[in-house]
C-alpha cells in the first residue's frame, strides 16, 4: 500500500492552493481495526523505522470508492459513484547492508479506476522497486524519480521517535495526468509501538493535504467575489478565457506497518477534495482500505460514512 493519492475529482483539470496541514487529534475516535494474529501489548520507546529488508513474500488486499458530485449555482446536476477491489503481491530480497529489492504485481481487480493513477501497476503487470532501509524509494521501474511511484508505504521520522511524537514529511510529483507538479504535506503522529509475532509494529496517523503550488498566484485588480479571500489560481478554460479556481485536497489516514518487513499490515485513508469555479463547485469524498493476507476480512468503505471527520 502507498499513501493514497487519489484526486478522484481534479485530474482533467490544473488547480492549486495554498493551506496549512493538520495534526490528528489525539483524541480521535478509535478506529474499528481488524484484528491482526498475534498481535501483542504496546512496547515502550523510543523506537528507530529501519527495515530488516530480508527475503519475504506478503498479500495485500486493498478497496477504494470514491462519490463525486457537482453542483450548479449550489444546485446538484450530476453524481457519479466509482469503486475498485484489488490484490497485489510483494515479494522482497536482499540487496545489501543499506537497501533491498521489492517486487510488486497486481494478481486481481475488480473495478475501473486505472491503478497506475494511484501508484500501483495494472492487472498482470508488476513493478521492481529498490527501497533503502530507511524506507526511501531508490528506483520504481522506469517511472521518473518525480513520480507518484516514488511515495512510500510509510514516510519515516528521520530520529527515532516516542509515542506521541510527530514528525512531518513533504513532496512533489508531477500528475500523470495534467502534467502538473502536485505537492503533498502530511504530518504524522505515532500512536503506538507493538509487538507482532516475531517482529516490531507501528500504529501512525496522518494528515494532510495536496496543493499545486506552481499555480498559487493572486488575480490582479480589486477582488469582489466569494472566492477573494480564498487562495486560487488562474487558468484558462476551453475557450482561452482566464477563470479563477479554488481547490482543496486534505487526507487523513491510519496506518500499522510491520517495520522489519517493511509491509503495511493495515491502513485506512479518507480524502476530501473541492473545486470551487464561478457558479460551480465539485465535491469529492473518497476512502480506502488495505490489509495483509493476515487479517480474515474483506476490505471495504463507504466514502459518505468516514471514520474521520473533517473541518475545513
Amino acid at each position: 500500500m502507498k499513501l493514497f493519492i487519489l484526486l478522484t475529482s481534479v485530474v482533467f483539470i490544473q488547480v492549486a492552493c495554498v493551506s496549512t496541514p493538520q495534526v490528528v487529534s489525539k483524541e480521535t475516535q478509535s478506529l474499528l481495526i481488524p484484528i491482526q494474529a498475534g498481535l501483542e501489548a504496546p512496547l515502550a520507546g523510543p523506537i528507530e523505522f529501519k527495515i530488516d529488508g530480508i527475503a519475504n513474500i506478503e498479500q495485500h488486499s486493498l478497496y477504494t470508492a470514491s462519490n463525486t458530485k457537482t453542483y450548479q449555482n449550489e444546485q446538484l446536476v450530476h453524481e457519479q459513484m466509482e469503486a475498485v477491489e484489488f490484490k497485489t503481491t510483494s515479494e522482497t530480497k536482499p540487496r545489501n547492508e543499506n537497501s533491498f529489492f521489492m517486487t510488486t504485481k497486481t494478481i486481481y481487480k475488480d473495478g475501473p479506476t486505472d491503478l497506475e493513477s494511484m501508484g500501483y501497476p495494472e492487472l498482470g503487470e508488476s513493478l521492481d522497486y529498490i527501497i533503502s532501509k530507511k524506507g526511501v524509494i531508490l528506483k520504481a521501474g522506469s517511472h521518473p524519480e518525480k513520480s507518484l511511484f516514488f511515495i512510500p508505504q510509510l514516510p519515516f521520522p528521520k530520529t527515532a521517535v516516542q509515542k506521541g511524537e510527530t514528525w512531518t514529511y513533504s513532496t512533489h510529483w508531477v500528475s500523470l495526468d495534467t502534467q502538473s507538479i502536485l505537492k503533498l504535506d502530511i504530518v504524522l503522529l505515532l500512536k503506538e509501538i507493538r509487538s507482532c509475532k516475531k517482529s516490531i509494529c507501528v500504529e501512525v496517523e496522518y494528515s494532510g493535504n495536496i496543493t499545486q503550488p506552481e499555480l498559487a498566484e493572486k488575480a490582479a485588480g480589486k477582488q469582489t467575489d466569494k472566492l477573494a479571500s480564498k487562495p486560487h489560481s488562474l487558468v484558462k478554460d476551453e475557450n482561452k478565457k482566464l477563470v479563477k479556481i479554488q481547490f482543496t485536497s486534505r487526507l487523513k489516514g491510519f496506518i500499522r506497518y510491520n517495520l522489519n518487513l517493511g509491509q503495511v499490515v493495515y491502513g485506512y485513508q479518507t480524502n476530501d477534495e473541492e473545486i470551487f469555479l464561478e457558479g460551480a463547485r465539485i465535491h469529492a469524498l473518497s476512502c480506502s482500505e488495505t490489509m495483509n493476507a493476515e487479517i480474515n476480512s474483506k476490505p471495504s468503505c463507504d466514502p459518505s460514512k468516514s471514520k474521520y471527520n473533517f473541518n475545513f
